[in-house]
């Protein structure tokens, strides 16, 4: 059986998955090389149809989407017919202005056909018969969420708990499987929306949501947690009252009789910007209108609160990834209730939180944690399609058949994109007993190799490598990439060494394979690695063998030098852009001089 799937929310992405096994897998803003790009991904289509035998022979392709109520995604006919690029015709927008007029119109099954019809063109256009039937099926976000995670995991009782801002009227998920029988035993309401309170403590400290709520992570270790949590506390609930009830926010805003009103009244519409956004805000359902004023609430009253108390933003971040933990461990402490659970899986843009998922790791009885790769809306795509033909558990987790499922390129791709910056590649690949060297000396590395990588971190496909011995190397990396100066470098670290430097960790953790979680530095190594963090701890990439083959000859040449195999793996791309792609891509970032090498399948391009 052949299943797409699709998320059209946020972190656009497609996947392929033939009888349960998924054969390819994009995000639409690497192909853009566009971070948060917003709209239909059509390129990641294009590439992952491209990689189906015989596309065109299929009598049955199912298309499923990582979501149900479209317009708490996208508002509206008009807005979804703009995401596909297209201009909207009179029809749509008198459909709107009804809506707009009369706003207990519910057009969520018109919405669903419509991006059914609008996709079914882009399918037939890019090489799906128009002789085959085309199915398509809306999943349950959170249960999109639940299945990318827990179809990785080995037969066993297993939980599964999906942590995000919202989708389809929840916020998050605790599920346990057993039997291959997924049932969703507690449920969050987005009143109940701890992602919601870190996107807005986010912005409040004038980062953007849903793009560095990972810099409030770093920035917490700085900082002072008490003041800022108490206050938390008092806004929103303890941890208790947030769970049973809702957030103290919400208690006044769900009496609101008349949300557009209300949006106006705080937005204070004065332009045509303004008015547009009250449009789009009058599409939505009513969950999703009472979300966007929390949003805009929460912000404000935070925004003050700072202010007023002249808090440092690492006091700040401090404290509500002190909440945020809290609340998630209580949540998950109550729906256990004792039962003895050796493995957890999480998925969802919450669980983005390195520090979250190590504070899970470290509860009473659980062995490992693994976190979905894509954990953030992308990942969507895969859980819907499990959703239609699931993958079959039992089978080990290998991260080359779960993180490597983009793009790779042929030799003339390299070539090519050399000779077009009047670059040459050397005929020869070199050994990786010369790239160790030169790490160890100080040197930057950029590897590109093979496919892609699935999901936000670079896992060794789309790396940048550097010495971890080196005090000054993370302010040069900074500098080069123009990245923030707070923020923690990750290393990629040999499998035989990750138990002699990591405090708890165990052989073939997956909690370590994938970058999702961070581990406690053992003491006599903290200050001779450049990429421990302040509160003594990193979040490495255990490689082993039949991982990353070329990584980890690396990393056991880099033990001859320095008696650890261990070094820098951070993403190769510059700030605020998404992971290289293309060799176009790469070249970009080697001219704009933010490495001093660049590999091409273990090439060298020569200046």
């Amino acid at each position: 059986m052949l299943v797409i799937g699709i998320n059209v929310s946020h972190d656009p992405s497609v996947i392929a998955n033939l009888d349960g096994n998924i054969l390819a897998a994009a995000e639409e803003d690497k192909l853009r090389q566009i971070k948060g790009y917003r709209g239909f991904p059509y390129l990641a289509l294009k590439w992952v149809l491209a990689q189906i035998p015989r596309i065109d022979n299929y009598e049955r392709v199912h298309v499923a989407f990582g979501c149900q109520d479209i317009s708490e995604f996208i508002g509206g006919h008009v807005e979804l017919v703009k995401f596909f690029g297209k201009k909207p015709s009179l029809k749509y927008l008198m459909l709107d202005l009804c809506k707009f007029v009369f706003s207990f119109i519910d057009f969520s099954e018109s919405l669903q056909r419509l991006l059914g019809k609008l996709t079914l063109s882009h399918l037939h256009s890019l090489g799906i018969s128009s002789g085959s039937l085309v199915e398509f099926h809306y999943i349950n976000h959170h249960l999109a969420h639940a299945l990318s995670a827990s179809s990785y995991i080995a037969d066993g009782p297993l939980v599964v708990v999906t942590a995000d801002g919202k989708g389809d009227g929840l916020s998050a998920t605790f599920s346990f499987i057993e039997h291959d029988k997924i049932v969703v035993e507690s449920k969050l309401e987005i009143s109940q929306s701890i992602g919601q309170i870190y996107s807005a403590v986010t912005e409040a400290l004038g980062f953007m949501s849903k793009r560095h709520e990972g810099k409030i992570t770093g920035l917490s270790a700085l900082g002072n947690p008490y003041k800022f949590a108490s206050f938390l506390c008092e806004l929103c609930g303890t941890p208790y009252e947030f769970l049973s009830y809702q957030s103290k926010v919400y208690e006044s805003l769900n009496k609101i009789r008349f949300p557009r009103l209300a949006f106006m009244i705080t937005r204070n519409i004065f332009n045509i910007s303004d008015i547009k956004d009250l449009f789009k805000f009058s599409m939505v359902t009513r969950g999703t209108q009472l979300f966007a004023l929390g949003r805009i609430k929460y912000r404000k009253i935070v925004t003050d609160y700072i202010q007023s108390n002249n808090m440092s933003r690492e006091d700040v971040a401090a404290g509500v990834q002190k909440y945020t933990q809290e609340v998630l461990l209580c949540f998950l402490e109550r729906n256990l209730n004792n039962r003895a659970i050796s493995k957890i899986a999480l998925a969802g843009g919450v669980f983005a939180n390195v520090r979250i998922n190590q504070e899970i790791l470290a509860m009473k009885g659980v062995e490992d944690v693994f976190v979905q790769p894509a954990m953030h809306d992308a990942g969507t795509a895969i859980g819907a399609s499990f959703a239609i033909e699931p993958k079959k558990r039992g089978t080990e987790t290998k991260a080359p058949t779960l993180v490597y499922l983009g793009p790779s390129f042929k030799k003339s791709d390299y070539v090519s994109a050399c000779e077009d910056y009047k670059f040459n590649l050397s005929k020869k690949k070199v050994s990786s007993e010369w790239i160790a060297e030169e790490i160890v000396n100080g040197k930057i590395f950029a590897v590109f190799n093979g496919r892609t990588e699935w999901g936000p971190r670079a896992l060794g496909n789309r790396s940048i490598l550097a010495s971890c011995t080196d005090r000054h190397i993370s302010h040069e990396l900074n500098s080069r990439l123009n990245r923030s100066d707070f923020m923690p470098f990750a290393p990629f670290v040999l499998d035989e060494d990750a138990p002699l430097i990591l405090e708890n960790y165990k052989n073939e953790m997956l909690a370590a394979k994938f970058m999702t979680c961070t581990f406690t530095v053992k003491k006599r190594f903290r200050k001779k690695l450049a990429v421990v963090h302040v509160d003594n701890t990193v979040r490495p990439q255990i490689v082993c063998e039949s991982d990353n083959l070329l990584i980890y000859q690396i990393l056991k040449s880099i033990k001859k030098h320095t008696g650890l195999g261990i070094c820098i793996n951070t993403s190769f791309n510059l700030h605020e852009y998404p992971i290289v792609n293309s060799p176009k891509d790469a070249i970009e970032v080697l001219a704009f001089g933010a490495v001093d090498y660049l590999l091409f399948e273990g090439h060298l391009v020569l200046k």
